[in-house]
């Protein structure tokens, strides 16, 4: 894996737009940390469901907190399907509610049907993204240098976050 790491590093840093696919969920878990560690300043994610064996491993964790700690960075989270989710149960959201850069919400059901894929932006130079297949693997590209795609991807998202509800850890 550290082979992969090291390629998606070289991505992050030639931002050539040169598209590579993610072809396991350990693949996304190294994308995400990759994102979390080297984003200047924000990290968006819209997934169907938040994916422990994506988002929960120990160095995406760390990374996030990492990334978190620094107050001019921030994450932002859509997550549709919230009861699969369980963030008050989940150990990684118990870890990172405590910072006030994260933000959750919850994507309304009516624009869930239309959305049908699951992505991350970083700051506006990259992004992971994959058709949702619901339980099919974690099937998707991945580039950074590609401004047109990750644009409209962070418009899109910013677009479904403006109409979906804040998620209450309380």
């Amino acid at each position: 894996m550290e082979v992969y790491r090291d390629k998606i590093d070289r991505l992050i840093s030639e931002s050539s737009g040169e598209i590579v696919l993610n072809g396991s969920h350990d693949h996304a878990a190294i994308i995400v940390e990759r994102m979390f560690s080297r984003a200047r300043e924000s990290v968006k994610i819209l997934t169907r469901k938040f994916d422990p064996r994506i988002y929960c491993d120990a160095e995406t964790v760390e990374a996030a907190q990492q990334m978190l700690g620094d107050n001019s960075r921030s994450i932002k989270i859509l997550i549709e399907e919230i009861e699969a989710t369980n963030p008050k149960g989940n150990p990684y959201f118990g870890e990172l509610s405590q910072f006030g850069n994260l933000s959750i919400r919850v994507v309304p059901e009516v624009l869930r049907e239309p959305i049908s894929v699951n992505f991350t932006v970083m700051d506006d130079c990259g992004y992971r993204f994959e058709k949702d297949q619901s339980g099919s693997g974690a099937t998707a590209i991945v580039a950074f240098g590609d401004v047109g795609l990750t644009e409209r991807l962070s418009t899109l998202f910013e677009n479904v976050w403006e109409q979906s509800k804040e998620y209450e850890f309380a």
